[in-house]
């Protein structure tokens, strides 16, 4: 809960998103560098840059940019242009940073002030308008990319966030167990006492002590697994680290977490 509360009260930046905040990441270089990726923090981001470019779950070797974030600058054109060919296939993906092992979102949810991005959309019509084929698009969306993802493609089990609501299968319940490839522990966990809605509180003092409140009830036996935690909406993470903290006390190894969608803002759509 210390890890928890001290990410919360940490204003620094927390998502990385190529297609809009950070489409400038990666750019060309000049003399010895054929280019330069620049990151505000290396966590999950790290991870998958070295499974795919140096085979392993050690962090990418970044180079600290004096308390303005990490960069990596690259020798030769070959090294550009695989890092190039990462930005374009995780464009949408939002890399997040959190107490997690690994932490993000298949797209933001907004795309402006007006509209929702293509996968906000169908989450919103699956959520809210219960929307059938929209829910169907979700499911095949998290199944492809879970296949493809580094470290979730080899996890041992799945869950789904626990709904406040036990006598309710929400959206994300509703994925997860359609989910293939993976043990489905998701009726092992529940809320021994949810009466409020951690969204409707305001500071993190106040989510922190609704949160001290509630247990999690684990019927499983989950010694050395790594396991997905799979929700619908990420906004500022507190419930999801909450859930996972309460993994890890059970005997988990690894949480890997992925949303289907990023709010804009971590307290608000």
């Amino acid at each position: 809960m210390d890890d928890i509360k001290v990410f919360m009260e940490d204003q620094d930046t927390k998502r990385i998103h190529f297609a809009t905040s950070h489409s400038r990441a990666l750019k060309p270089g000049i003399a010895k560098y054929h280019g330069f990726l620049n990151v505000p923090f290396n966590h999950t981001i790290g991870p998958f840059l070295s499974q795919k470019f140096e085979g392993g779950m050690n962090q990418y070797i970044f180079t600290n940019n004096g308390g303005h974030g990490y960069y990596r600058g690259f020798r030769s054109n070959e090294d550009y242009e695989s890092c190039k060919s990462f930005v374009e296939e995780y464009n949408q993906i939002v890399f997040l940073r959190d107490t997690l092992d690994l932490s993000l979102a298949l797209s933001m949810n907004i795309q402006d002030k007006d509209s929702r991005t293509e996968i906000g959309e169908l989450e919103y019509q699956a959520k809210f308008q219960e929307n059938e084929d929209a829910e169907n698009c979700l499911v095949a969306l998290a199944q492809d990319w879970l296949k493809k993802l580094p470290f979730y493609n080899t996890a041992d089990a799945i869950c789904a966030m626990p709904c406040s609501k036990p006598e309710r299968a929400g959206l994300p319940r509703r994925i997860v167990d359609r989910i293939e490839g993976y043990e489905n522990i998701s009726p092992a966990l529940k809320w021994k006492k949810k009466d409020k809605s951690i969204k409707e509180l305001g500071t993190v003092e106040e989510k922190l002590a609704a949160l001290q409140e509630f247990e999690i009830e684990i019927n499983s036996d989950l010694k050395g697994k790594n396991v997905i935690l799979l929700d619908d909406l990420y906004m500022s993470g507190i419930s999801m680290q909450f859930v996972a903290l309460k993994l890890k006390e059970a005997g988990v190894d690894r949480v890997f977490g992925i949303s289907i969608v990023k709010s804009r803002s971590n307290t608000a759509l």
